[in-house]
């Protein structure tokens, strides 16, 4: 752990054992306004790539309060697992019968070899270091099915904020200061270039077919969030207007922050 610094799968489990940081997660970072477009975007991605591929049996892997769960359009049975029960508790108030939910973590999963068509992950993986990111890579692999489909996120490590969206959001700190949330720490997250994770998910055998562009982040659109943090009026506008961005500019590829890789699993890869 780096300070206070969340690191690792030790740390999450811990961090996320405490009680206001399960009852206050979703509120805190997926409410603001490019929280809610972060969440619109990779809904959309999740359910397109099942209406593509049909999937007969999906995991989630982290389902934390369900935020992401209780919009998956998906019409057979399902299975969340979460290494804090409090986590699963809180999601199973929100997701639908079709959902069974397992208490359990992403390097060492109760499920048997090539259970399921498709596994999905956000907000997980890249808390960790690359040997945490390797197991959880094999423990992924051996439960996924043969030419089964696996969903990931990580950070762009092109990206690069525009120098005065920078002084923007110092500037409207300073008129309007922000409280420090007690539960909401600073967490790690590793950011790579868009070579360096296809490599590494082929070192382990997953083939990366398709990668999206998420959080595009130019000047108008950095500017906008921050003008309408001041300027109610603007969210709903603000909100159509950055997620059509998303879709319209993803041959961008520095402006975006963020990567949802979609990887299909080659079947050579034997487990050690």
């Amino acid at each position: 752990m780096n300070g206070n610094e969340i690191m690792g799968l030790k740390n999450l489990k811990e961090h996320y054992k405490i009680k206001g940081v399960v009852s206050n997660y979703e509120k805190l970072r997926f409410f603001s306004l490019s929280g809610r477009v972060q969440h619109n975007r990779e809904i959309f991605i999740i359910n397109k790539i099942i209406e593509q591929i049909n999937p007969k049996f999906l995991l989630e892997i982290a389902v934390g309060p369900g935020r992401i769960t209780k919009d998956i359009k998906f019409p057979y049975n399902a299975v969340g697992v979460d290494s804090s029960e409090e986590m699963i508790i809180e999601a199973k108030k929100f997701c639908n019968e079709k959902w069974s939910f397992l208490v359990s973590d992403i390097m060492r999963m109760p499920f048997k070899k090539e259970m399921f068509d498709m596994i999905y992950t956000f907000r997980l993986i890249p808390h960790f270091k690359k040997d945490e990111r390797e197991k959880s890579y094999k423990e992924i692999y051996r439960v996924l099915k043969n030419k089964g489909c696996f969903v990931m996120n990580i950070g762009n490590k092109s990206y690069k904020k525009p120098q005065i969206i920078k002084l923007l959001v110092d500037f409207y700190h300073i008129i309007n200061p922000v409280k420090k949330q007690k539960y909401l720490p600073k967490v790690y997250n590793v950011n790579l270039t868009l070579n360096e994770i296809k490599g590494e998910l082929e070192k382990n055998n997953f083939f990366v077919k398709k990668v999206y562009n998420t959080n595009y982040h130019n000047t108008l659109n950095l500017f906008l969030l921050v003008l309408a943090k001041s300027i109610k009026f603007l969210d709903k506008f603000a909100m159509n207007y950055l997620i059509n961005s998303e879709d319209r500019n993803q041959h961008k590829l520095n402006k975006y922050a963020e990567f949802i890789l979609v990887c299909e699993k080659n079947g050579k890869y034997k487990r050690t």
